[in-house]
């Protein structure tokens, strides 16, 4: 009986070995070595808890009442906002509201004529009945002129949301002037504001304090991309189409076609960090998510050296 034997019998299980075993090789030929393994046993980790999910049941209520120094509005409304969604409660011809709705945090915002208030819930737990009191009273306006389209921007708009939610506060379009008017804000609340042109940039201005009548914001144009396939001189391009997708590649968002140099160009980009491309010929396909900058363009894209930019 080898050490080896003698101490695997003693302890069965406490010896592991990697030994590299070789065969015979062919005459002129080296085999490699092969790898023969025998893991120990290893003792069985503690039992922890596994966590557990969420309770679907689980429920809050906020309730409240709508304050105005003028009669109500007939057509009061009360949205709440958790960021990913918004609620509509239950609401009488006095003002009270109540709503019962997941565990969380939310922004409530209430309109009432050109009145309006907003408010934040944070942190609201399971089970509690958090109260809260809306005093509606006159709106102030953020204005602004929007530039960066050969002029103004006669064609963007401009909303503003409640940060950290999508809750859409006002909402305005630029008049000839490239001039815009956010108006029925609670004065002294902070908002982002999202810019919009056709053919630009979108465009988040955040934190912004309402009221302000001087804003000025340049948008950008939207980034283009271009690209090639390599071809010999007199040599017919093999590619038929671009076809540019959203995030993942479920959606067609945008297509171009290759010209007699085997050159593409999408323009006027979607807006995000990356876009899904699918190259499409005769005997090719090319998939691929391209980056594309905060600023400019993405760099030209050759499918197959040897190509170059125009």
């Amino acid at each position: 009986m080898t050490a080896i034997e003698a101490l695997r019998a003693r302890h069965p299980r406490a010896v592991a070995s990697a030994e590299p075993l070789t065969e015979p090789a062919d005459e002129g030929t080296m085999a490699p070595p092969k790898l023969a393994v025998r893991a120990a046993a290893q003792a069985k980790p503690a039992r922890t808890e596994e966590p557990r999910p969420p309770d679907p049941l689980a429920m809050a209520k906020i309730h409240g009442r709508m304050l105005s120094r003028t009669a109500l509005h007939e057509r009061v409304e009360l949205k709440l906002d958790d960021g990913t969604r918004d609620y509509q409660p239950e609401i009488d011809k006095d003002g009270v509201f109540e709503m019962n709705l997941p565990p969380g945090s939310y922004a409530l915002m209430a309109t009432a004529g050109d009145e309006v208030a907003v408010a934040e819930v944070d942190g609201l737990a399971t089970g509690e009945d958090r109260e809260v009191v809306l005093t509606l009273g006159p709106g102030v306006a953020i204005e602004g002129r929007v530039e960066g389209c050969d002029g103004p921007c006669v064609d963007a708009c401009v909303r503003a949301e409640l940060p950290g939610t999508h809750l859409m506060a006002a909402m305005s379009s630029c008049d000839d002037n490239g001039e815009f008017a956010l108006d029925g804000l609670p004065p002294g609340k902070t908002y982002d504001l999202v810019f919009q042109g056709e053919g630009r940039r979108r465009l988040t201005v955040h934190a912004m304090a309402a009221p302000r009548s001087d804003l000025l914001v340049t948008l950008e144009p939207a980034a283009s991309l271009s690209g090639g396939f390599g071809i010999k001189p007199g040599q017919t391009c093999p590619m038929d189409t671009v076809e540019v997708l959203s995030k993942g590649g479920e959606e067609q968002l945008l297509t171009a076609d290759f010209d007699h140099n085997c050159r593409f160009m999408v323009e006027n980009l979607p807006d995000g960090d990356s876009v899904h491309l699918r190259a499409i010929g005769t005997g090719w396909h090319f998939e691929v998510d391209l980056p594309v900058p905060a600023h400019g363009d993405p760099p030209f894209l050759c499918l197959r050296p040897t190509c170059r930019a125009p």
